[in-house]
């Protein structure tokens, strides 16, 4: 093995120079040149050395991979049906429990007298307050009443509470609670209301919520729309085919635009209806929504599928006398037909769209229309 040398080593020659300055006058007089002999072949094996990392780094990707193969579903749960109506009972507790106290604020304090005295009268004849003598301790803090702590009593629960426990509703927010609860412009003073702590976080909860109706009350607006405006139409139609019959000139055309606006309302009628008896979550939405459904259904039966056909001119025989064929009316001009194959095209559209539920509801639908059509048609009831 050679021997280890130290000092300022020239890199080319290995001479030792003794000092940093002498060695660095020696390379730019003797090594100049040669400086760029090294960089270039340094320059090539850096060079080389990248292809070749670049050349492998492939086939080392492809061993550092295992290959797992095909991976199959483990069992699958679905909890969403529990989460909808432990949430749904949740809502509609907390639902229920701020619309009971929004009416008690709205009674306590639309019209409220300026008097002190008959305002706590009118208070305590609205809310049933807790007896005094019925509470030692403070419910939030836990701390016993005396001269100093002295009971006070909730607005809208008749609950007691201490000084310290208790929160006061301005007017401001009085009047946006109140007109949350349909009563825009009701006049609610300037006093402010004594309130608990479990009360006041349940307005605080109502202020939050969005102003939006929800979706079945958007849907029952469009039914109870339509259905008016059916009523509405209703009337006029009849006295026009009144009219046609007495041999009036001058309504067919009215009648016609009569019949095929109230057709249309019959089609939204049953698409509307369908989509609210498709909904809900909890019990008592599902009984609302099929109470909705039950009452649609019956009023497109009583009004809008039993709609009588335009009345069209008897011809009248050149000579002779001739009897009177009986035919039954065309198909197109028969109501039930024209509601039998609107139904049809539903099912068609439930079939390719795989809803199931829908479509034995609609077979059910159509069958019964069928029934009513034969016996209609044929004077008998059909089997």
């Amino acid at each position: 093995m050679g021997d280890v040398k130290e000092g300022y080593l020239c890199p080319i020659c290995v001479e030792d120079l003794g000092n940093f300055e002498e060695l660095t006058a020696h390379f730019e007089a003797n090594h100049a040149a040669g400086e760029r002999d090294v960089l270039h072949s340094l320059k090539g094996f850096i060079g080389r050395a990248r292809r070749k990392i670049l050349a492998d780094s492939p086939v080392l990707e492809e061993e550092q991979t295992p290959d797992w193969g095909q991976q199959e579903i483990g069992v699958v749960q679905s909890h969403t049906g529990t989460v909808r109506m432990i949430r749904g009972r949740r809502v509609d507790r907390y639902v229920g429990q701020s619309n009971k106290l929004l009416i008690r604020l709205t009674k306590l304090v639309v019209d409220a007298p300026s008097d002190p005295e008959m305002r706590k009268a009118r208070e305590r004849s609205l809310v049933p307050w807790v007896e005094d003598a019925d509470v030692k301790l403070c419910p939030s803090c836990a701390k016993a009443f005396s001269i100093s702590r002295r009971r006070h009593h909730c607005r809208l629960c008749g609950g007691i509470m201490c000084q310290l426990c208790s929160e006061f509703l301005d007017s401001a927010t009085v009047q946006q609670l109140v007109a949350s609860a349909g009563s825009p412009s009701a006049n609610v003073g300037e006093e402010p209301l004594r309130l608990c702590r479990d009360c006041r976080v349940l307005l605080n909860r109502r202020l939050l919520l969005p102003e939006q109706p929800p979706p079945l009350l958007a849907q029952y607006e469009r039914l109870r729309k339509l259905m008016d405006e059916a009523e509405k139409l209703l009337p006029g139609y009849y006295h026009l085919i009144d009219g046609m019959r007495e041999g009036r000139p001058g309504l067919e055309e009215e009648a016609k635009a009569t019949r095929a606006r109230l057709c249309r309302i019959a089609e939204q009628l049953d698409l509307v209806s369908r989509q609210i008896g498709s909904g809900g979550t909890t019990p008592r939405q599902l009984q609302l929504r099929g109470a909705l459904r039950l009452a649609a259904s019956h009023f497109l039966r009583q009004g809008l599928l039993g709609l009588p056909g335009l009345p069209k001119p008897q011809p009248k025989p050149e000579q002779g006398w001739s009897p009177n064929s009986v035919k039954a009316p065309p198909e197109e001009e028969d109501p039930l037909a024209q509601q039998m194959a609107i139904i049809r095209g539903y099912i068609q559209q439930a079939r390719q769209s795989q809803r199931y539920e829908e479509l034995a509801s609609l077979e059910a639908n159509l069958q019964e229309l069928k029934q009513e059509y034969l016996r209609r048609t044929l004077g008998t009831p059909a089997k």
